[in-house]
């Protein structure tokens, strides 16, 4: 029987550890596979060459990136403005360079804060422009033009600074830079239009002719060389205003200056770039250019203008930047320059740092004042007689409305055509505290006494007679006029004769009120100042200069709501932020 060789002992140990290396090198090296293909460095000469299998070994550990907690790289702005990532990885409020929240403005120290929108106001049929709220004035057209003395107060349209609207505030008092020898700052300005006017198509009191700019200036000047003692052609390249940190403030965000260009010493081109990569091109009497916002400033041009007053600059400097749209800037279709209430005008559509609400008629306490024709009534007197006749009778809303005698009443008649020879036509009537009708006095014809309010009064005409026996030559016809006072602090008694009036008439044969003598219809009333009488032009809707509406008018009866004061149209400039999308097309709605 043959005899196994038997294994020696020092070989099966060697055959044992000859496999526990292979098997530790294929676990070596598909680890070390995975760690390569989930490692990037920086470059090739991070390596040294030389390991067991070859391979390239880091000598450098993987690129650590810096951020803030909320994920905001070190040297950017934050999604949540107005915060600002700084080097030491802290997040901080740097308004300034980041902007503010839609509807808050940059203040001093990085913060933001919440601005009101500054109210204006007109009457009804004026001119939102550079006099005082309480001025009426209108032309009934456009006063904004692009010449210069658009942008100047006391001419055309409403001029306002920081000193009257917050919204255009600029924090550290606007200065832009200082240094012990130069010192340069800015201030922002908003021209502002509307003709408030109600129009007979739309039966609405519209904002017409709706315009606006805006004026960046910089006093003394905005040097193009901070060296102001050097032309830009003789300035150091470090600096040129377009390669300097400084930022100039344009529509409430605030822009690098880059890229000026001159011709005969005057600026024709700029590039502003924003700190979030936003970028506008502004060239000389061209429309601005948004960079990769095609189209968004619509018609929206610019004009330079240098340095007006004298300073010490050797330098080309820039007194202001000037937005103005000549065309369209409610963007509606068809072209029209008209707002309804509740719409606006962005300044300009994009970026859109401002813009001008239309918010319409402000609230105000209104008299509900009724006119009906009563025919053939009968009434027993205080001397226990009788009057017969077609009368007028008038109602107000108020108590104390009508005052004769010391007796207080919300209502009135007024004779109109007396069946007995004896009473007065348009004689005045009232009833007394027993329920008889009074006359309100002997001389007291054609005349009645409004007090809408306790320290204002408007004196009703109705008119039966004139120099010519009649009203307009006719003895058949009573006219009846309404008058108000339609500006503030103007006076306390309102008058036909020397006042704006409501008109209409009544027509003593037919027993009915009527639009004219000319027009036996019942639809329309009149209006017309002083000793002026139009009628039969306006519908129902209609509101007066002071804020009267005509409700309605039939054969029987006519009713208006009178305002106890006059009511004014409401406008805002309102600082709308610099991180609003821009929307092609349509006009924005006031929210």
């Amino acid at each position: 029987m043959a005899k196994r060789n038997p294994v020696s002992k020092t070989n099966y140990w060697f055959i044992i550890a000859c496999v526990a290396i292979a098997l530790l090198a294929v676990v070596a090296f598909s680890s070390w596979k995975n760690y390569q293909a989930q490692t990037s460095y920086k470059a090739d000469s991070d390596y040294r060459a030389g390991n067991l299998y070859g391979q390239a070994i880091p000598t450098k550990k993987p690129i650590i990136v810096q951020q803030c907690s909320d994920g905001t790289l070190v040297g950017k702005c934050s999604a949540n403005k107005p915060y600002f990532c700084n080097s030491q990885k802290q997040k901080v409020a740097d308004s300034v360079r980041c902007g503010c929240p839609g509807g808050q403005i940059p203040v001093t120290g990085g913060g933001c804060s919440a601005v009101a929108p500054y109210e204006m106001k007109t009457y009804i049929e004026d001119d939102l422009d550079y006099q005082l709220d309480r001025v009426r004035y209108t032309t009934g057209g456009s006063r904004f033009y692009t010449q210069d003395s658009s942008f100047w107060p006391g001419v055309g349209p409403k001029y306002l600074t920081a000193d009257s609207a917050a919204a255009l505030a600029l924090p550290n008092n606007g200065i832009l830079y200082t240094d012990p020898s130069i010192s340069f700052n800015e201030v922002q300005h908003a021209m502002l239009f509307a003709y408030t006017h109600y129009d007979t198509t739309s039966k609405a009191v519209q904002a017409q002719y709706a315009k606006t700019g805006y004026e960046a200036v910089f006093q003394p000047g905005l040097p193009l060389c901070l060296d102001t003692t050097k032309s830009v052609a003789n300035c150091p390249s470090s600096s040129l205003l377009k390669n300097s940190n400084v930022k100039i403030w344009l529509l409430g965000s605030s822009w690098y200056v880059r890229d000026v260009q001159l011709s005969n010493y005057n600026i024709t081109n700029m590039t502003l770039v924003r700190e979030d990569g936003k970028t506008l091109k502004l060239s000389e009497n061209k429309e601005i250019e948004v960079i990769g916002q095609s189209g968004s400033a619509k018609n929206w041009r610019v004009k330079f203008i240098s340095s007006l007053y004298p300073n010490s600059y050797v330098t080309e400097s820039v007194y202001a930047i000037r937005i103005y749209n000549d065309i369209d800037q409610v963007y509606k279709t068809p072209i029209t320059q008209t707002l309804n209430p509740g719409e606006a005008i962005l300044i300009i559509k994009y970026p859109a740092g401002y813009r001008l609400n239309y918010l319409g008629m402000e609230s105000t306490d209104y008299d509900s004042l009724q006119f009906s024709v009563q025919r053939v009534q009968t009434f027993t007197n205080t001397t226990g007689g009788t009057v017969t006749g077609n009368f007028m009778y008038i109602l107000s809303g108020k108590s104390n409305a009508f005052q004769y005698n010391g007796v207080s009443r919300p209502d009135v008649y007024v004779l109109l055509e007396p069946f007995q020879s004896w009473h007065k036509v348009n004689s005045v009537w009232y009833l007394d505290n027993n329920g008889y009708l009074a006359k309100a006095g002997a001389s007291v014809v054609g005349q009645v006494v409004y007090h809408y309010k306790s320290d204002e009064q408007a004196f009703i005409f109705i008119n039966s007679t004139n120099s010519t026996g009649g009203f307009l030559g006719q003895l058949n016809w009573t006219i009846i006029q309404i008058p108000e006072i339609t500006e503030d602090g103007g006076g306390t008694s309102a008058y036909p004769t020397t006042n704006w009036h409501i008109n209409f008439v009544y027509d003593k044969n037919l027993d009915q009120l009527v639009n004219s003598p000319q027009a036996p219809v019942s639809d329309k009333v009149g209006y017309s100042f002083g000793g002026n009488i139009y009628l039969g032009t306006q519908e129902p809707g209609f509101v007066t200069n002071r804020g009267t509406i005509f409700q309605a008018f039939s054969p029987t009866s006519a009713s208006f709501g009178y305002p106890l004061n006059v009511v004014h149209a409401r406008y805002t400039l309102q600082y709308y932020g610099d991180d609003i999308v821009w929307v092609p097309g349509g006009y924005v709605n006031q929210k």
